[in-house]
């Protein structure tokens, strides 16, 4: 049933507005919503979806310290990404990491716990826009 799922993504997304204000930590581990998505392929034809729309993880838990994000997929397949660099600029958190045939890039605006991702694919390009709060 869709309405839980729903439900429970839209109370974590107010909290995670509520809790933005504040800020991100990231000497713990966070979590990350999904809101946004623009999928583009090489014909240059891009489309702005939902994160599942895309098949794309919702939620996803980040774990700067250990380099780790970890993600379930509305169908249940859950993913385990080690990322091989993060660097701090100005309270901005950037990592960056692949997985399997995908490199991907992750920016956190500790201040306001914005979050950008790109994710690169053979032949399309996803663009996520989010929110991440600590845990």
């Amino acid at each position: 049933m869709a309405l839980p799922k729903t439900f429970l993504a839209s109370g974590l997304l107010l909290a995670a507005t509520a809790v933005s204000a504040q800020g991100v930590d990231v000497s713990k581990p966070i979590i990350c919503a999904a809101t946004e998505v623009v999928g583009c392929e090489t014909s240059g034809n891009c489309v702005r979806d939902t994160p599942d729309g895309f098949n794309l993880p919702v939620m996803f838990k980040i774990d700067l310290v250990n380099k780790v994000a970890e993600s379930i997929r509305a169908g249940g397949e859950q993913r385990r990404s080690e990322f091989a660099s993060v660097e701090d600029v100005n309270g901005i958190s950037m990592l960056q990491g692949t997985d399997g045939a995908v490199a991907w890039s992750l920016v956190i605006d500790q201040a306001t716990g914005r979050m950008t991702v790109a994710s690169a694919h053979d032949g399309i390009a996803y663009s996520v826009f989010g929110t991440c709060v600590t845990l």
